[in-house]
């Protein structure tokens, strides 16, 4: 009883339903608010749900995980940057299709129709689940050829 006592916080209001004894409330339990069991459940399904909305792991990578943004890589003294798509007026040879940036519809109109190295792994089916498994391929890239397959289907410029 008196570890109890040591552990606890001692109350000396006097209850008719206790006799007179003295109270002890845990400091654990002090701070506790009196809940009904369906919203104690409740409170659980919350906590579930906020959980399950953030996986730590699984098949998807977090792209914005560690990730810097494009501002601050433009402002980096190294970086070199690509005309706007719209500065582009016309193409003096065909090397200059380089100058379009991968976020403009330049850059998706020039790779229509065309199996690029970025492609070629899951158009030649080495993304799959099964030979993914077997190439040692982790989950998180593995992915079926259907993105490869709109791209390819789409008609090249020439």
């Amino acid at each position: 009883v008196k570890q109890r006592q040591q552990r606890g916080i001692k109350n000396n209001m006097k209850d008719d339903d206790d006799g007179g004894e003295d109270v002890i409330v845990y400091a654990g339990e002090a701070n506790k608010k009196n809940k009904s069991p369906q919203q104690k459940n409740e409170t659980k399904k919350n906590i579930r749900r906020e959980k399950s909305k953030m996986p730590k792991t699984g098949n998807l990578p977090d792209i914005h995980w560690r990730a810097i943004p494009m501002e601050h890589l433009r402002a980096h003294p190294s970086f070199c940057p690509l005309p706007h798509p719209s500065t582009i007026k016309h193409l003096t040879s065909l090397e200059d299709v380089r100058l379009f940036r991968q976020d403009s519809w330049q850059w998706d109109a020039l790779h229509d129709g065309r199996c690029t190295t970025s492609q070629a792994c899951a158009a030649l089916g080495l993304l799959e689940q099964k030979a993914g498994h077997e190439l040692g391929i982790p989950r998180s890239l593995r992915r079926g050829g259907t993105g490869a397959y709109h791209r390819l289907k789409g008609v090249a410029l020439r």
